[in-house]
């Protein structure tokens, strides 16, 4: 008990000591200045320098920035978004069909990888988007919902289906089908049809169109077609699905759809879109026919062929198919087989036919029922013929099938009920 007395008065002697000397310096320093210090205030203002010396310096203010010199370039503050985010937005944008706000997200996502940022599937990922983005640019979102009335037709002993409404009287019907063909019909000969007028009702028919449609698609140009519809009235939940299931589908719709950006570019003499698109039927379409095409233009340093694939490029991928018959009115291809392309010949001239009774077999056109019947006597026999070139040759007819197969059904379901 002693030694702790002793040590507290110890312990005052010195802090009367350090204040007395504080007192003097702080006195001498104030009388310098022409003011008073007094003793009363030197114990407080020791013990606050004492305590200052392990509380470090104050911080000074942040000072402003300087004035930005006219007319130099003001850079913006970095992005503070990390890589592994922006990789997940550009994403969800490639989900949501939004392809041209991916696409740029993906690029810098991949530029510098983070951690989380799966970079083999992030340029697969990217790969894609900039694909779609090229098949959907000349299609804005939601398009077709602008348009006139929205006419879901339902004739007799038929399908229904959407066309745009022309005319409505109290009496007939006029309406005009996708590709343009027009007809007018009677109301009495309507079953269970309706008309959408507003942007809803418009979307809402082309969602049942959808899922009529999705149950009988074949080959890689129907799914894109389906795609391009669901773009143009605004249904995108569908649009990334199919896409994806055209470019896994056989078939050349996707990669004819792409070589038609690139030939269009290079005819508009667009370098920078060409040199994408290009790159992009490379790295899909490697050894496709339209690929082969473009690749040999662009070794030649000339104009890429419209629509048709040249004559072929043995060192590219194996000789050229002798298939290569797509769209109404595709060049038929030549054989250096005379007995094969006297069947191919002989089966586009009857197609050629039916497809001239089709046009004249509308509902509404006159004498429809004997186009109808003419129609598919000749598409019958076009069928036969294209499948004996399929099965005795090996020629790849998959487009053609679907159209012929397509219009035949057309027909048939277009016949009236007895």
């Amino acid at each position: 008990m002693r030694a702790f007395r002793n040590s507290l008065a110890a312990l005052g002697a010195i802090f009367l000591i350090a204040t007395g000397g504080y007192y003097l310096h702080r006195r001498a320093a104030e009388s310098e200045k022409g003011t008073a210090y007094s003793l009363v205030d030197a114990p407080r203002d020791l013990v606050r320098e004492f305590v200052g010396l392990f509380a470090g310096a104050p911080k000074p203010p942040p000072s402003d920035p300087p004035p930005a010199v006219a007319g130099s370039i003001i850079e913006p503050p970095p992005t503070s978004v990390p890589a592994a985010d922006q990789y997940a937005r550009g994403r969800r944008a490639y989900l949501e069909a939004d392809f041209a706000g991916a696409v740029p997200l993906l690029e810098k996502a991949l530029a510098r990888p983070a951690a989380g940022v799966d970079s083999a599937g992030g340029s697969s990922l990217l790969a894609r988007a900039r694909l779609f983005r090229f098949l959907l640019e000349d299609l804005r979102l939601g398009a077709a919902l602008d348009g006139p009335p929205m006419a879901r037709i339902q004739l007799a002993g038929g399908d229904p289906f959407l066309a745009d409404l022309v005319e409505e009287t109290p009496v007939e019907v006029t309406f005009r089908k996708e590709g343009g063909i027009s007809a007018r019909v009677k109301r009495g000969e309507l079953g269970d049809s309706m008309i959408a007028r507003t942007p809803e009702q418009k979307q809402a028919l082309a969602e049942t169109e959808y899922q009529r449609r999705h149950a009988g698609l074949r080959g890689a140009a129907a799914w894109l077609d389906l795609a391009r519809f669901c773009r143009a009235h605004g249904l995108s939940s569908h649009v990334t699905y199919l896409l994806e299931k055209a470019l896994e589908e056989p078939g050349d719709g996707v990669e004819r759809a792409l070589y038609e950006v690139y030939r269009k570019a290079c005819v508009a003499g667009d370098r920078p879109k060409s040199s994408a698109s290009y790159e992009l039927l490379g790295h899909f379409f490697r050894s496709g026919e339209l690929t082969r095409a473009a690749m040999k233009a662009e070794r030649g340093g000339t104009a890429p062929p419209a629509g048709g694939t040249g004559d072929g490029d043995e060192t590219a991928s194996g000789p050229e198919p002798a298939s290569g018959i797509g769209s109404v009115g595709a060049r038929i291809p030549k054989s250096a087989n005379p007995e094969l392309n006297a069947v191919l010949e002989r089966a586009a001239k009857l197609k050629s036919e039916g497809d001239a009774h089709y046009l004249k077999a509308q509902p509404g056109a006159p004498d429809r029922a004997a186009h109808r019947e003419k129609a598919l006597k000749a598409y019958t026999e076009a069928i036969e013929l294209f499948e004996k070139a399929e099965e005795q040759w090996g020629v790849s007819l998959e487009r053609i099938f679907k159209e012929l197969y397509e219009r035949r059904y057309q027909m048939l379901k277009d016949t009236p009920a007895r």
